[in-house]
C-alpha cells in the first residue's frame, strides 16, 4: 500500500500508470521527428487532453455547481438545452476563455 512505501495517499491517488508510461514514452521516442505527428501521438494527446480535462472538472466540482445553480436557477440534476447555454455561457465567462468553451 502506499502507507507502506511512503507515498502520498493524495499522489497515490491520482497516479494513472497510462498516463505516465504514455508521456515517457512520447518524451523518450528518439525516432520522432520534429512536428511530425503519428496516430499514436494523436491517440494519447487526445487521451492526456480528456483526463486534463476530467481532473480539472473534479478538481473544481464545488465551484462549478454553484455556477451552474446560479446559472439554470435550480437545484436539480436535470435541465433543458437553453438552460444548458445558459450555463456553458456563464462557464465560459467565468474561466475566461472568450467563446471557447
Amino acid at each position: 500500500t502506499s502507507e507502506s512505501s511512503g507515498i502520498d495517499e493524495e499522489v497515490s491517488r491520482r497516479f494513472n500508470p497510462c498516463i505516465f508510461l504514455g508521456q515517457y514514452l512520447m518524451r523518450n521516442n528518439h525516432n520522432a521527428k520534429a512536428g511530425h505527428t503519428s496516430l499514436l501521438n494523436k491517440l494519447f494527446s487526445k487521451y492526456v487532453r480528456q483526463e486534463q480535462f476530467g481532473r480539472f472538472f473534479l478538481l473544481h466540482f464545488d465551484s462549478i455547481s454553484k455556477i451552474f445553480i446560479r446559472s439554470v436557477k435550480k437545484d436539480k440534476k436535470v435541465c433543458d438545452l437553453a438552460e444548458m447555454r445558459v450555463f456553458a455561457r456563464d462557464l465560459d465567462e467565468t474561466l475566461g476563455f472568450r467563446g471557447e468553451l
